[in-house]
């Protein structure tokens, strides 16, 4: 992500999410699940749920971005990891999704992980990794 705020970056980020929720019809109930996870979790990730919403994020950073949108987003935060456990674990993105939302399947779905990224990645502000 760029060297604006977190603050900021984290306020952008719930504003792509929510548009990514409008424009697939997810529910106010569903919610989404936002995580810190590495390079090959999130391509787990996005294969198995449509659609998600990334970042990358520097990891002294990734703590409390994941902590402002949380709470953006009224989630509950469990024991914030530090930097040097981030570091340690390669969280490098921040990841959203809806896990009640659309779970891909190979035969319902034909849109690629990167397709489903570029969708929901419209702000210009964000360095998303695809």
């Amino acid at each position: 992500m760029s060297d604006q705020p977190v603050e900021f970056q984290a306020k952008i980020y719930v504003y792509d999410l929510k548009n990514c929720a409008r424009e697939f019809g997810f529910k106010a109930d569903e919610g989404c699940d936002v995580s810190m996870v590495s390079g090959q979790p999130k391509a787990d990730i996005e294969k198995k749920y449509f659609p998600t919403l990334s970042a990358k994020v520097l990891p002294e950073m990734l703590a409390e971005m994941l902590g402002s949108v949380r709470f953006k987003l009224s989630q509950g935060m469990e024991k914030p990891l530090d930097t040097a456990a981030i570091r340690q674990q390669h969280f490098l993105y921040l990841v959203a999704y809806s896990p009640a939302g659309c779970a891909a399947n190979s035969n319902t779905h034909s849109i690629s992980a990167d397709a489903i990224f570029r969708s929901c990645t419209p702000n210009p502000f964000l360095r998303m990794e695809g």
